[in-house]
């Protein structure tokens, strides 16, 4: 991989452009601990940068329903063979709600993605999950995927 120095000529595939999606269908009555995509599905087709690293924020409006879990929003990345290549885990590429929310409140978080090929084509989706306990709402769901130098 070629470093981007000073005076390096900058092409499309060394810092493709962000890429988001969102939806505001309401996901209700979660329930699954399972991670699995909300219906409709919120991903994105990206391009891997020159550099292999990308940031992924995911954010979310979410409520509990019995004060006793978190709603969990977080992201898959597949290669176009359908190939899972980072998959989603509650404590590395997610972010939550509060246990006690039983109000809406909205929550993001951002991640780094290291390792794609560069200018290889990746899959980028977000799936939802809870804690235990009783289920959760969500009113929406974006993902942003940018390059890293």
């Amino acid at each position: 991989m070629r470093g981007l120095h000073a005076g390096t000529r900058v092409t499309t595939v060394d810092f493709p452009k962000a890429v988001w999606a969102a939806d505001t269908t309401a996901q209700t009555n979660i329930s699954n601990t399972a991670f699995a995509p909300g219906s409709p599905v919120v991903g994105v087709h990206i391009t891997a940068p020159t550099s292999g690293r990308v940031r992924v924020d995911v954010s979310g409006v979410i409520r509990d329903n019995g004060g006793d879990n978190r709603g969990l929003i977080a992201y898959e990345v597949y290669d176009l063979d359908g190939t899972l290549i980072v998959s989603a885990s509650p404590r590395g590429n997610s972010m939550s709600s509060m246990n006690e929310a039983s109000d809406y409140m909205a929550h993001s978080r951002g991640s780094l993605v290291e390792g794609l090929t560069p200018g290889e084509m990746y899959y980028v989706r977000l799936v939802q999950a809870v804690s235990g306990g009783s289920s959760v709402d969500i009113l929406a769901r974006s993902l942003i995927v940018y390059p890293v130098p």
